[in-house]
């Protein structure tokens, strides 16, 4: 019951509230350790990714092409990373199919050696699928619903 403007009790129900994030795809990142990390599916297989809001393309490990099943068309581009010389794109993998949550699409992936990471999503999936970024509450948010976002599958009763 709610109270009235003098204040007595009124029959009529306090407004139902929902909280923002639950209108939106909101992910929770894995626990941080300096780095922010979203559990991934790509092309059905879980990955680790960093986000990297430094890092202009999202790029994929070498090893990791085998191991996803992925075919790369040949790039002729060259990478430098902070601190390391340039060093060739071993090509890119395109239309990879990834989903976090309840979220699934496609991004372009630059495939590079690298040390550290399987996987690192950078401003090219920030700005197309209009991702906030919140290191203080350990997530991301995808606010990109449009239907190709949209895993199809559910539709087909999948």
């Amino acid at each position: 019951m709610a109270q009235g403007e003098n204040g007595g009790n009124t029959d009529s129900e306090a407004p139902t509230r929902v909280s923002p994030l639950q209108l939106i795809n909101a992910l929770r990142a894995v626990p941080p350790s300096g780095l922010l990390y979203v559990n991934l599916r790509v092309q059905g297989q879980q990955v680790l990714a960093m986000v990297d809001t430094g890092a202009t393309h999202s790029f994929l490990e070498e090893r990791m092409v085998t191991q996803l099943g992925l075919r790369v068309d040949k790039h002729s581009s060259r990478i430098k990373a902070v601190n390391s010389q340039a060093q060739a794109v071993a090509g890119m993998a395109h239309g990879v199919q990834i989903a976090m949550g309840e979220w699934a699409g496609k991004i372009d992936l630059m495939v590079v050696p690298l040390d550290d990471f399987d996987l690192i999503l950078g401003n090219n999936f920030f700005v197309t699928e209009k991702v906030l970024i919140m290191p203080h509450l350990c997530g991301i948010f995808i606010t990109n619903v449009t239907p190709r976002s949209h895993n199809n599958s559910k539709s087909s009763g999948n």
